[in-house]
């Protein structure tokens, strides 16, 4: 999943120094990513209503901040798949986002990739850093069925294709470009590249690979 201007920050996990559900969260440019057990929130914010698209003395500041999130929700997930973060940053961060000390948090390492075990049955799930931007993969089993993997996103302006088959999400913040599935196959020592696309019905995506087996 390539978010158009984002940058990840890496994966920190959620030991109370935050409110809400989610388990993990990665800061990016333009707004936040947040992880939850099924699902996935993405929350934009555009602040060049206040400030202008060229500075603060811009004639065409509104002062309005515009936000707008959207979730990829994992269709049939298992709600109890382990999640943890592995490849761990250096640095750790502390915070005191409040002013009840419980919540209160100190030495907390991001990790560079996050690990669901067990997503589906016999499917596991990986997101990776990789530069100005984070992707995920699903690492699928001998003998198990691919098609038990169907995302489904809300609250988007419009989900589409272009005409190379990447997905395109759209919001009123901008757009998530999530590009054509790369697959393989391993066997043994072998592995090679398999075809495959997406497959959109309304706003839930799953996947097509007619060569898999």
């Amino acid at each position: 999943l390539v978010c158009s201007g984002l940058i990840a920050q890496g994966f920190v996990e959620n030991k109370g120094q935050w409110p809400g559900p989610f388990h993990h969260r990665v800061d990016i440019k333009g707004g936040a990513a947040f992880l939850e057990q099924i699902g996935i929130i993405f929350h934009f914010v555009d602040r060049s209503g206040i400030y202008g698209p060229h500075g603060s003395r811009d004639p065409l500041a509104d002062n309005i901040e515009h936000h707008h999130s959207i979730r990829f929700e994992f269709l049939g997930a298992n709600k109890d798949a382990t999640i943890s973060g592995s490849l761990p940053y250096s640095n750790y961060n502390n915070y005191y986002l409040s002013p009840n000390s419980d919540r209160w948090k100190s030495e907390i390492y991001p990790s560079h990739e996050l690990v669901y075990e067990g997503i589906y049955d016999g499917i596991d799930l990986r997101l990776k850093e990789y530069g100005e931007f984070f992707k995920y993969e699903f690492i699928v089993e001998e003998g198990v069925d691919y098609r038990d993997i169907r995302i489904k996103i809300f609250h988007a302006d419009a989900v589409k294709f272009d005409r190379d088959g990447n997905l395109i999400v759209s919001t009123t913040i901008g757009d998530l470009l999530e590009s054509k599935p790369q697959v393989f196959q391993e066997r043994g020592n072998k592995r090679w590249q398999v075809e495959a696309e997406f497959v959109l019905s309304n706003t839930t995506i799953s996947y097509s690979i007619p060569q898999y087996d």
